[in-house]
């Protein structure tokens, strides 16, 4: 059979993911609305390199503590070698039914205006993302997933029912200060786990 996507370690992967205190309140607001009945997909907003990968690992890892997994799989991944008409509906069905929040697993899609804008064909007018309009209406799968400020006004503009799906987490920038003392705290945590000294002058 086919194997599309990864799950997520459940725990911390080789490299340590350091949780910043001023997301707290935010990691604490995206938990409880996965955790919440139905349950809600989340869009992480935020300009380049302001850590939205970062929030969506700490998010996940919390997630891990209560037997929940993180299973990552994109566009290109869904749409990769194909060789017949209809391959891509039945993957984005079987995944659908297979990655649900009654398993207890979140979807992470690295590529949500990807998604939104790829999979049609001649008869198929349907995006990949509006196949998915039923199951996360419902709330039977819960899709986490990131975007600058740029590609959310894309993706309204493309699919304008999506805010009704996801509830939106804006991250702003940590001061270059604070992104320092977390490079640091990094390069101590790395140090403990590999017992290995790094050049002070390569952590920033």
């Amino acid at each position: 059979s086919e194997t599309i996507g990864r799950f997520w370690p459940p725990g911390p992967d080789k490299e340590p993911v350091i949780e910043p205190e001023e997301w707290k309140a935010l990691l604490d607001s995206a938990e409880r609305a996965i955790l919440h009945t139905p349950p809600r997909s989340l869009i992480i907003r935020g300009d380049a390199k302001t850590g939205k990968t970062s929030f969506l690992k700490i998010l996940g890892q919390r997630l891990s503590v209560k037997h929940w997994s993180v299973f990552e799989a994109g566009g290109p991944e869904l749409q990769a070698g194909q060789t017949y008409i209809g391959q891509l509906e039945e993957r984005v069905k079987r995944l659908s039914q297979e990655a649900v929040a009654a398993k207890r697993i979140i979807w992470y899609v690295p590529d949500i205006l990807q998604l939104a804008m790829g999979g049609t064909h001649q008869s198929q007018p349907a995006s990949i993302l509006d196949q998915l309009y039923g199951a996360l209406s419902s709330g039977s799968i819960i899709i986490i997933t990131e975007a600058t400020p740029q590609q959310i006004t894309q993706l309204i503009q493309l699919k304008p029912h999506l805010k009704n799906f996801f509830e939106a987490v804006p991250l702003n920038a940590l001061s270059e200060t604070r992104t320092l003392e977390l490079v640091q705290g990094y390069v101590t945590e790395m140090e403990a786990r590999q017992s290995t000294r790094f050049d002070p002058e390569a952590a920033p």
